[in-house]
Parts: structure tokens; C-alpha cells; sequence
């Protein structure tokens, strides 16, 4: 072949063999339309003060962000935080065992990162609310509390950029995906430059009945983008400028 075309942002990251073999094995290469539309939308948050609402429940990449300057801390995420803190959530640590490495990453960055006030248990298949200061507790943490979800409104609505990874809760259950709907209408309803990246995130927008067209990009990216927004090299990128 005579020319390559990488157009695939999200695992322009990963050393692949057809990410950064290919494109030494001829001389002509180049990034793709769907490439340079992400980097263009990335580029325009990365000059702004922007504020980063990091959740779901993939921690890999995620902790690269906690040292920004504004974080709201949620899903997931958030729950590794408030132990990286010294919080004892209980029956959730638990649960957590196997993401205990991602603490020893954020404990020393999370100066910026505010965590949840309050948050939803699972009680018996019911959703309850309880404060952080409760803790620990004897049931797994779903979603953040009403509490939580309007101070942070307060945060979304001062931002001039907001760039959301990951829901806030376990959004396959109605009950627990309250706190992901009451944040993205808020990031809906703002004047930010606003962007939102990862499929849950995606798919989240789709159940909810929330118009992609009320953001300025919506990125089904995950690990790419974090990586690229840290300020890491991404080998699919750095292979074409050669």
C-alpha cells in the first residue's frame, strides 16, 4: 500500500501493530477527518480553566487528571479518593479491593479533587441517601447524594470549560443514574465549552433522552483522551510526524 491513514483516536495510545507498525513501512501517512475533528475539540479546553467531572468505574487512566486544577470527584473514582483521603466507606472498600493500586496514584493528588458529601446506598434494592461524615457503612455505594449533585451544579455553572469522563453512578438502574442525569442537564444548560468522553458516558446521554447536540463534542474516546488532555505522547500521533 501507499498511503496510511490512522482515524482512530481512541487506541492511538496503544502500541499496536497497526497503530505504530504500518505507518514506518511507507511514506506517506496522515491523521484522519474523525482525528482531527478530537484533537481540534480538545485543543480548545486545554487553554481554558477547565473544570474536569471524572466518575465511572474504569480508574486506569483516570487518576492522570486528579492533579488538575478543579476536580469534582464521582462514580467510582470518586468512592478511590475519599479512601485516598483516609475515608473508611465500609462494605464499599470491600468492593474496591482490586482498584486499591489506583489509591497509592491518587493519594498525592488529590489536593484539587472535591468528593462526594453525601451519597446513595443500595438498602434492600431501595436507593438511601446518607453523608460522607456517616461513614463507614454497612451498604455499597451507587450513585452521589442530592447534596453533592447541587454543589456541584453550583461548580458547572461558574465553568468557562468542563470536560466529563464516566458516570456519576450505576446508571443501569433508574435510581442510581439520578446523579449522571442531574449533572449532564446541568452541563446541558451551561455557557461552558463543554465536552464529554467515554461510551458509558455515550450511552448514558441515549438512555437519559439528553440531545448530544446540547454539548460541543461528545467523544466516544476514553484512555486516549485522558492520556492526551495529561499532556502524554500518544504513540499512533507521534508515529505519523516522523
Amino acid at each position: 500500500f501507499d498511503v496510511y491513514i490512522n482515524d482512530a483516536f481512541s487506541v492511538s495510545h496503544r502500541e499496536h501493530a497497526s497503530i505504530v507498525l504500518l505507518p514506518k513501512l511507507v511514506r506517506e501517512k496522515a491523521i484522519g477527518r474523525l482525528v482531527e475533528i478530537e484533537l481540534k475539540h480538545l485543543g480548545k479546553i486545554m487553554g481554558k480553566k477547565c473544570l474536569f467531572i471524572l466518575g465511572g468505574s474504569k480508574t486506569d487512566n483516570i487518576a492522570l487528571l486528579s492533579d488538575k486544577r478543579k476536580v469534582l470527584a464521582t462514580g467510582v473514582f470518586g468512592q478511590l479518593c475519599m479512601i485516598a483521603k483516609g475515608i473508611n466507606l465500609g462494605v464499599q472498600n470491600k468492593f474496591l479491593a482490586n482498584k486499591m493500586d489506583a489509591v497509592k496514584e491518587i493519594r498525592g493528588k488529590v489536593k484539587n479533587v472535591r468528593t462526594a458529601d453525601d451519597v446513595a446506598l443500595k438498602v434492600n434494592g431501595k436507593r438511601q441517601e446518607r453523608f460522607i461524615a456517616d461513614a463507614p457503612f454497612d451498604y455499597e455505594i451507587f450513585d452521589i447524594g442530592h447534596l453533592t449533585i447541587e454543589e456541584y451544579k453550583k461548580e458547572i455553572s461558574k465553568a468557562e470549560a468542563i470536560f466529563m469522563k464516566g458516570t456519576a453512578g450505576y446508571c443501569e438502574e433508574e435510581q442510581f443514574c439520578y446523579g449522571t442525569k442531574e449533572l449532564l442537564k446541568a452541563i446541558a444548560s451551561s455557557n461552558a465549552y463543554k465536552i464529554l468522553s467515554g461510551g458509558h458516558l455515550s450511552t448514558a446521554l441515549k438512555k437519559l433522552g439528553i440531545s448530544k447536540n446540547k454539548f460541543n463534542y461528545v467523544s466516544l474516546s476514553g484512555g486516549a483522551t485522558v492520556n492526551y488532555i495529561a499532556g502524554k505522547k500518544l504513540v499512533g500521533l507521534e508515529v505519523l510526524k516522523r
